[in-house]
């Protein structure tokens, strides 16, 4: 009984371990519930990208009749992949889909998403690009390799082509 003194610092008052506890439990939650929300947020643009690599399938294939060979969904050397890569006649298309939802403007050598450069998005073409290229190179090939951002979303399905910073930027539909 001497653990129980009254005079023992360490007593807690009627609750305390039960309120510590929702406390920590809390923290926990909420820990989990941010990790959900970002899941559920990677989980929709993955499944949007989906969507979009499909569109640019879909449209991508009457050019098979023209001598377009698609090599879809290849792993790229330093991560992540290349949508599509199109080899034919006039050489090798480096062709990465995208299924934005907001409104997209060039303005000069900027290409936006609602206003906010992308960038990364053109830079990352440009790195595939220079991987095929390596290859091609590597495999003692002359070959015309070119970089294209095919867009899925709705509104800029039809969008006509127009080159930003070296790639050509294009509704999946042309």
């Amino acid at each position: 009984m001497e653990a129980l003194a009254v005079d023992n610092p360490t007593v807690m008052s009627a609750g305390d371990s039960a309120r510590e506890q929702a406390k920590q439990l809390s923290e926990v939650s909420d820990v989990h519930k941010r990790k959900a929300q970002w899941a559920l947020r990677r989980s929709a643009n993955f499944a949007a990208g989906a969507a979009g690599e499909e569109a640019l399938a879909e449209a991508f294939a009457p050019l098979t009749a023209k001598g377009w060979h698609p090599l879809y969904d290849r792993a790229s050397p330093h991560g992540g992949n290349i949508d599509l890569l199109a080899v034919g006649p006039a050489g090798v298309g480096v062709i990465d889909a995208k299924a934005w939802t907001g409104a997209v403007t060039i303005n000069g050598p900027k290409l936006l998403l609602d206003g906010h450069s992308r960038a990364k998005d053109l830079n990352g073409v440009h790195r595939q690009v220079a991987e095929v290229e390596a290859a091609m190179h590597d495999a003692e090939l002359v070959v015309t390799v070119r970089g294209f951002l095919a867009l899925a979303g709705e509104q800029d399905r039809n969008r006509p082509s127009e080159t930003v910073d070296g790639i050509k930027v294009l509704g999946v539909d042309q």
